[in-house]
């Protein structure tokens, strides 16, 4: 499910909403968009996961973040454990921790949780979401020429790049997107 819809979208780029011409274009655009900051921020609408992950350590360490919600976290071969007994300290981190400090002593645990920023789009965090939709903004103007300068002209800074992304986060997508990056 995407997080932004056709309509906001619209309003957002100042498209007529009953204009269809580029709908299927538009669709595209949020696709890549919401990608693009998944990749950089972890997912923004709730999903489930379930990772195996090392224990005998004090703390459980998951690699989808952030985590919204734990579900189950159960020994490899042993009974779930009492989720009351443990706690999401950082969940932007992925660790998960026992509350009086105790260490996980199986070897391996089956964690199941929801990922994400949000259950829903309407709970989304306000600048994740007006992040997105200036990507989608950036996305837009230079692939139609609307912006006025050339692509790749404009506020577009190398800070805060991963390797591998296909191009820069304008400046202002960075200021809205960087309390949701990835540590």
């Amino acid at each position: 499910m995407a997080a932004l819809t056709l309509p906001e979208v619209k309003t957002h780029l100042d498209i007529d909403l009953t204009v269809e011409t580029h709908n299927v274009e538009l669709e595209d655009f949020i696709a890549r968009a919401e990608g693009a900051v998944e990749t950089r921020c972890g997912p923004l609408l709730s999903e489930d996961v379930t990772a195996r992950v090392r224990g005998s350590r004090p703390m459980l360490s998951v690699s989808d973040t952030p985590i919204l919600e734990l579900t189950s976290v159960t020994p490899v071969g042993g009974s779930a454990l009492t989720l009351a007994d443990l706690v999401v300290e950082r969940p932007r981190a992925g660790v998960i921790e026992y509350q009086s400090g105790a260490r996980f002593g199986s070897r391996w645990y089956v964690v199941v949780y929801k990922c994400g920023w949000a259950a829903t789009a309407a709970a989304l965090p306000a600048d994740l979401k007006a992040g997105t939709l200036e990507l989608l903004r950036h996305m837009w103007d230079t692939q139609r020429a609307t912006s006025g300068g050339r692509i790749g002209s404009g506020d577009e800074s190398a800070a805060n790049t991963l390797p591998g992304s296909a191009y820069l986060l304008p400046f202002r997508v960075e200021q809205l997107l960087a309390p949701f990056m990835k540590v």
